[in-house]
């Protein structure tokens, strides 16, 4: 059984608004995340920075569980210390908000391979720390020894045991493999639009 955590804690200065309520194909970023994620999960946790995003993700989404920030640090490090512990199952994923088109056959696959490493993370020109699968009590057990300024990179020195999956074995479930593109910009939205009209 998964406990998904949804990262939609940050400011989007770049984006200019709000990306987890900005509105593609007629629903937001999060119902996007959120309908593709519950295919595969059991819970469904979104982490937030801002109580005032409550009521509004509560409207939109009214059967995820919703955590606040507990230290005054916005990091995504921040985010997961918080929801952490209150994940119910053993295999946690991860995604941050700014990527609505995730592909749920990507992460099924991602799950199935997990067995007994601590992590499933993808790997390319970049690693997907924020968009990977890990086991709750290994993944505490880091974050309990990470900074909340840390970078989430340290996970990775701090995690045993990892298996890094080559992206490109992922493009037989996500062709652009769009599961991965972080949304920053509006630019960044014209160019998925583009991939997905070819």
């Amino acid at each position: 059984m998964v406990s998904t955590i949804i990262l939609a804690g940050g400011l989007s200065k770049r984006f200019g608004t709000d990306k987890k309520f900005y509105k593609i194909f007629g629903k937001t970023f999060l119902e996007h995340i959120y309908n593709s994620v519950k295919e595969f999960s059991n819970e469904i946790i979104v982490s937030i920075s801002s109580v005032k995003d409550y009521e509004k993700i509560r409207k939109i989404l009214p059967d995820v569980k919703i955590i606040l920030d507990e230290y005054n640090e916005r990091s995504p490090i921040n985010g997961l210390k918080s929801c952490i512990k209150h994940c119910k199952y053993n295999i946690v994923a991860l995604t941050p908000c700014d990527t609505p088109f995730i592909n749920p056959n990507v992460y099924k696959y991602m799950i199935s391979l997990l067995k007994d490493y601590s992590a499933v993370i993808p790997k390319g020109e970049k690693i997907h720390i924020l968009n990977a699968i890990y086991k709750r009590g290994e993944l505490l057990e880091a974050l309990n020894n990470i900074n909340l300024n840390d970078s989430v990179r340290k996970l990775i020195q701090l995690l045993k045991n990892i298996l890094f999956i080559d992206v490109e074995r992922l493009k037989a479930f996500d062709e652009h493999l769009l599961t991965f593109i972080n949304i920053n910009s509006v630019n960044d939205l014209n160019k998925v639009f583009k991939l997905i009209k070819r």
